[in-house]
């Protein structure tokens, strides 16, 4: 899978909200950019949304923690090629980044068409 990533993170550490001897948690996501989708649709409440914009938005991937060492030289923000499982998460099957593919190649991104034709290359 090609992304333009511009962050990962990995947070981990002890939960005290739910059990008060304390819940171990382990949380890595990556920060990509992605073009903007125009549209809209229905709400919960049976209202109606539109959504207009230009650019780029934030999404956030999964990332297995134990691949987290292999982006520790990347220059953020890069254009990169990472693999991806499945796993089991909260009940459902979720896609998780697992590991690099392809080193990052530059990140002279300063528009939508340059990102479409730096993630087909």
């Amino acid at each position: 899978m090609k992304v333009f990533a511009v962050n990962i993170t990995r947070t981990y550490g002890t939960s005290m909200k739910k059990n008060p001897k304390g819940q171990e948690y382990d949380i890595a996501s990556m920060q990509i950019l992605v073009p903007m989708e125009n549209g809209g649709g229905d709400t919960k409440d049976g209202g109606q949304y539109t959504r207009t914009g230009y650019g780029f938005q934030v999404t956030e991937l999964s990332v297995a923690s134990d691949c987290l060492e292999q982006f520790k030289d990347i220059q953020f923000p890069a254009h990169l090629e990472v693999s991806t499982d499945s796993e089991m998460r909260f009940g459902r099957m979720q896609m998780i980044v697992s590991g690099l593919i392809v080193p990052p190649a530059s990140a002279d991104i300063t528009s939508v068409k340059d990102y479409k034709a730096a993630k087909a290359a």
